[in-house]
């Protein structure tokens, strides 16, 4: 219910709630640390210019209605550090699109499938235990996005896992900061390239389960939540907000 329809039933109470909701977003800049994500007369402006995206929808979205708004901000503040254009304008769509949960930090989850001594699959050269954080120039990193395999750290959703998973290794939970992703792949695809992550768990649940439901629909309505009893996750690694 917002302002208008809080007025044509004669609610005080939901009217002074939505004039809360309204000045959260109007008091947005004051919470955002970089002071560069600004939320004014509701709408999103990023270094003064405003901003269109499914993302800002979103985010206004959310605060609008109450639920937790601080990993989409803190997010877009990552995000918009990415000097890809590409990758600014397709990440949340992608990670939506696939399920992948967004961290309060403004990063995100995904899934590595890695060898029975924790190295990757490819060169079997990089550890991937919990707390190693593999780095890669970026300018080492494929930034075509038109190709499925070539050089990056490649991290995708559960789907992606299972395509190659035989039941030997490791399926290893990564954390992904969004300013370091190279290539968003199309939306028929499980996977992107970027040149650093953290892993902080190891995934051991039936496969064909994925790591969370979405916690929000697209409309922004509370969903169930799933089963996180079976994720070993480093707590002081990755602490999980909400899926996408």
């Amino acid at each position: 219910m917002l302002f208008r329809s809080a007025i044509i039933a004669d609610d005080p109470v939901e009217f002074e709630k939505q004039a809360k909701v309204a000045d959260a977003i109007n008091s947005f800049a004051s919470s955002d640390a970089s002071g560069e994500v600004v939320v004014k007369d509701g709408k999103v402006f990023w270094q003064g210019k405003e901003m269109h995206s499914v993302l800002t929808d979103r985010l206004l979205q959310m605060m609008r209605d109450g639920f937790p708004y601080e990993a989409f901000r803190n997010f877009l503040a990552n995000l918009l550090k990415n000097p890809s254009y590409r990758s600014v304008q397709e990440l949340y769509g992608f990670l939506e699109h696939q399920g992948l949960p967004l961290t309060e930090d403004g990063c995100f989850l995904g899934y590595k499938r890695v060898k029975d001594n924790f190295t990757d699959c490819h060169t079997g050269t990089v550890l991937n235990k919990i707390g190693c954080k593999p780095t890669m120039p970026r300018n080492t990193c494929d930034d075509n996005w038109m190709n499925q395999c070539s050089s990056g750290f490649h991290v995708g959703s559960i789907q992606y896992v299972r395509q190659f998973y035989t039941g030997e290794g490791h399926v290893m939970i990564v954390k992904v900061n969004p300013a370091d992703v190279v290539s968003v792949p199309t939306y028929d695809n499980t996977k992107l390239r970027t040149c650093s992550y953290e892993v902080v768990g190891e995934y051991d649940k039936n496969l064909l389960e994925p790591m969370f439901n979405t916690l929000y629909s697209k409309q922004g309505a509370p969903m169930g939540t799933g089963d996180r009893k079976s994720t070993r996750l480093n707590s002081s690694h990755a602490n999980i907000s909400y899926a996408v």
